[in-house]
C-alpha cells in the first residue's frame, strides 16, 4: 500500500509509480495533482484500489484502466476536472465494486454495463 492521501502534494503523478509493479493500493487522494492519469499506472497490474480523488487532474479516464487493472474493485476519482464520456472499457473491470466518478465534468451517456456489472 501507498498511501500519501491529504497531504500538500503538487505537479504531476510521477511515472516512476509504474515501477511498483506489485503494489495492491494507491491512494494519492485531497493532494493537488495536476495533468493527466500517468499511462506507468497500468504497469501496477496488481491494484486492488486506486484512489486519486481530490486533485486536479484533468483529460479523460483512460481507457487502459478497464484493460490493464483486471484485479480493481476500488475505483475512486471523484472531485477532478475529468472530462468527456466514461469509457465502456471499464466494464472489463470485472471485480469492481465502487466506482466513484462524481464531481468532475464528464459528458455523453453512461455505459450499460456500468449500471448492471457493479456487484
Amino acid at each position: 500500500m501507498l498511501n500519501l492521501g491529504n497531504n500538500n502534494l503538487s505537479g504531476t503523478i510521477p511515472n516512476s509509480i509504474g515501477f511498483l509493479a506489485d503494489l495492491q493500493s494507491l491512494n494519492l487522494y485531497g493532494n493537488k495533482f495536476s495533468g493527466q492519469i500517468p499511462f506507468s499506472i497500468q504497469n501496477c497490474t496488481q491494484l486492488v484500489k486506486l484512489d486519486l480523488s481530490s486533485n486536479n487532474l484533468d483529460g479523460s479516464v483512460p481507457t487502459w484502466i478497464g484493460t490493464s487493472l483486471s484485479k480493481l474493485k476500488f475505483l475512486i476519482l471523484r472531485s477532478n476536472k475529468l472530462s468527456g464520456e466514461i469509457s465502456s472499457a471499464l466494464c472489463q473491470l470485472s471485480s469492481l465494486q465502487i466506482l466513484d466518478l462524481s464531481d468532475n465534468r464528464f459528458t455523453g451517456i453512461i455505459p450499460w454495463c456500468v449500471t448492471i456489472s457493479l456487484q
